[in-house]
C-alpha cells in the first residue's frame, strides 16, 4: 500500500470515530490550518498543506477497502523550512514504553513563543543528535515528528505543546538509547496530517506506523533528499544559533523553502 492510501485510511478512520460511528458522512475539502484556527496568523500559510478533496467515508468497517479516496493530494514541502536546536527533555514515557516508538522531545518552553505559530500535526524532515560518543550520534537521520499535545491520552495530555521526533533508523533493530540531556538539531520540511485524537491506542499506533512509512517514503524523493545536506545538520562549524530567535542553548529559524539551501 502506498503512502497516499495509508493517509486516506488513517484520516478516514479518525474522522469516522470522532463522529461516534454515525452514518456515512461527506467531507468537503479539509484544510489543517483552518481546523486549528491559525488562518489569521501571518505564518498560517506554512501549514495549509495536507488537503482532501470531497469524498464519502463509511464508518461501518475499518478495513482499507472501506475508504475510497484516491484523491489525497501529493505530499508537498512546507513553504518554510523549520529548524530547531535544543536539549532533549524527559518525556512522559509514552513513545518508547507504551507505543514502542521512542521519541526525542523538545518542549515549547525552549523556544519562547515560536511553537505558537506552528499548527499541531505530523511533520517529517531530518534530525541529528550531537555528541562525540554513542551510537548514531553526529549522524543525519530521517525523522517523523508530532507537534502538539498528544490528545489521545485523555486526561494525560501534554501540559504544553511539544515537538516529539521519532528518528527512523536504517536498520529496524538499530537502537540509539535515550537522548535525554543531549542536543538535537531538527529540520522540518513537509507535513503529513493534522494531530488527531484516536478512540484507542491500537488505532493511534496504526496511524503512527503509517506516518513512519509516509515520512520514510517522502524522504527518498530528490527534493527532500537534498535537505539532508543542509549546513544546519553539520556540527563541525560550532554552535548553531538560528536567525529567528534563541541563543546557544536553544534556538530556531524559519526560512523560505526555495531559499533554504542557497
Amino acid at each position: 500500500m502506498n503512502c497516499s492510501k495509508l493517509q486516506s485510511v488513517m484520516l478516514a478512520l479518525s474522522l469516522s470515530a470522532s463522529a461516534a460511528f454515525s452514518p456515512p458522512t461527506t467531507i468537503t475539502k479539509l484544510n489543517p490550518t483552518k481546523m486549528i484556527g491559525a488562518n489569521h496568523h501571518p505564518l498560517s500559510s506554512l501549514f495549509g498543506i495536507t488537503t482532501m478533496t470531497t469524498t464519502s467515508l463509511s464508518s461501518s468497517s475499518s478495513s482499507d477497502d472501506s475508504y475510497q479516496n484516491e484523491n489525497l493530494d501529493v505530499i508537498e514541502p512546507l513553504p518554510k523550512v523549520l529548524r530547531f536546536r535544543g536539549t532533549v527533555a524527559n518525556g512522559y514515557g509514552r513513545g518508547g514504553k507504551k507505543l514502542g516508538v521512542p521519541t526525542a522531545n523538545l518542549p515549547e518552553s525552549l523556544f519562547s513563543n515560536a511553537l505558537s505559530d506552528i499548527s499541531t500535526g505530523v511533520y517529517f524532515g531530518w534530525a541529528l543528535i550531537e555528541g562525540s560518543s554513542g551510537k548514531g550520534r553526529n549522524a543525519i537521520q530521517k525523522a517523523v515528528v508530532n507537534v502538539g499535545y498528544s490528545p489521545t491520552f485523555a486526561g494525560e495530555e501534554n501540559p504544553e505543546k511539544i515537538i516529539e521526533a521519532h528518528l527512523i533508523l536504517e536498520e529496524e533493530n538499530d537502537k540509539m538509547g535515550d537522548f535525554y540531556g543531549e542536543i538535537m538539531r531538527l529540520q522540518l520540511i513537509g507535513s503529513l496530517r493534522p494531530e488527531m485524537k484516536f478512540p484507542s491506542f491500537p488505532e493511534l499506533l496504526s496511524a503512527i506506523q503509517n506516518d513512519i512509512v509516509c515520512a520514510k517514503e517522502a524522504l527518498t524523493e530528490s527534493r527532500f533528499v537534498e535537505f539532508g545536506k543542509d549546513e544546519f545538520l553539520e556540527v563541525g562549524g560550532g554552535v548553531w544559533i538560528g536567525e529567528s530567535g534563541g541563543d546557544e542553548d536553544a534556538s530556531w529559524e524559519f526560512q523560505d523553502f526555495d531559499q533554504a539551501l542557497l
